[in-house]
């Protein structure tokens, strides 16, 4: 990937935090969501786990 992609990339992830977020998210604001998101994606790795676990008895 070139350097000016990357900038470019990295431009269209910024507006799309904006767009989620509004436009003074905090890191704080966005560390929350991500450990939110993280605690999710657990959760449903370990339902999943149960639920295929299940099928295999």
């Amino acid at each position: 990937m070139t350097h000016n992609n990357q900038k470019q990339n990295n431009r269209k992830q910024k507006q799309k935090d904006t767009q989620l977020f509004g436009k003074n998210a905090t890191d704080v604001e966005l560390g929350q969501e991500l450990g939110s998101i993280r605690q999710e994606i657990s959760q449903l790795s370990q339902s999943s786990i149960s639920f295929f676990a299940s099928y295999i008895v």
